[in-house]
């Protein structure tokens, strides 16, 4: 009978417009038909021990399956993110592989000065039939650019959330930023010839499976800041 459910629900998945995978659908109704089954031989005055441990079973599995769905929920494979200049916080998220955040173009506008717009040039006037100076025209103001335009925000702001997964975050040489990464189940490395930074597990304010690690760059105050988040896996900041 539980075959038969775990079929049903690979099958029914997508006519019954299930939100989570065809996968879990198909645990939760071949728990639903051993739960059943198990009901059926208890009426009729019998025990079976295999039955119960399968509804156990089936529990547990489909119990993990949908925390693990919500854990890890949304794309999956492999990502590479290069933010931009902007006036608002910029926010990245991915269920589970491998990610990338490349900061070093974000750094290279950063440091190149923006190019002001300059007015309208506008010819000289050309002499009269009359011999009388023609008039002069009015030039055109030059066109103000606006302040975002010339300054963008500092520090920009950038924030990362995975799933499960390797993510690696790769700053320029003599970066000023600060980074913020922690990994619930996991770790955070550093390499290269960055500071290590100040983790928390090094530090022994935390025992536990999780590790958060705080690494100022650079001299003054950020012109970047990154907040990334990894529930289960790896994050490692580099230098290229």
């Amino acid at each position: 009978m539980a075959a038969v459910g775990y079929g049903a629900g690979l099958m029914l998945d997508g006519p019954l417009d299930f939100s989570g995978s065809e996968e879990l659908f198909g645990v939760i109704l071949a728990l639903g038909a051993a739960a059943l089954t198990t009901l059926v031989i208890g009426l009729s005055g019998r025990r079976s021990i295999m039955s119960a441990g399968l509804v156990v079973l089936l529990g547990i599995g489909a119990t993990a399956a949908a925390i693990g769905e919500e854990t890890i929920g949304g794309e999956r494979g492999i990502r590479t993110w290069t933010p931009v200049l902007s006036d608002s916080p910029t926010s990245y998220s991915h269920g589970a592989g491998r990610t990338t955040l490349d900061l070093r173009p974000l750094f290279a506008s950063l440091t190149t000065p923006p190019v002001a717009p300059t007015p309208d040039v506008v010819p000289s006037p050309a002499p009269s039939a009359s011999g009388l100076p023609a008039p002069t025209p009015t030039p055109s103001p030059a066109p103000t650019a606006t302040a975002s335009a010339l300054v963008p925000a500092v520090p920009q702001e950038i924030t990362v959330e995975q799933g499960a997964g390797e993510m690696d975050i790769i700053v320029p040489p003599g970066a000023t930023a600060q980074i913020r990464a922690r990994a619930d189940f996991g770790e955070v490395r550093v390499l290269g010839d960055l500071p290590a930074g100040r983790s928390d597990r090094d530090e022994g304010t935390d025992d536990g499976p999780s590790e958060t690690l705080t690494l100022n760059l650079g001299s003054g105050a950020p012109t970047v800041t990154v907040r990334a988040d990894i529930t289960f896996g790896q994050i490692t900041i580099k230098e290229g």
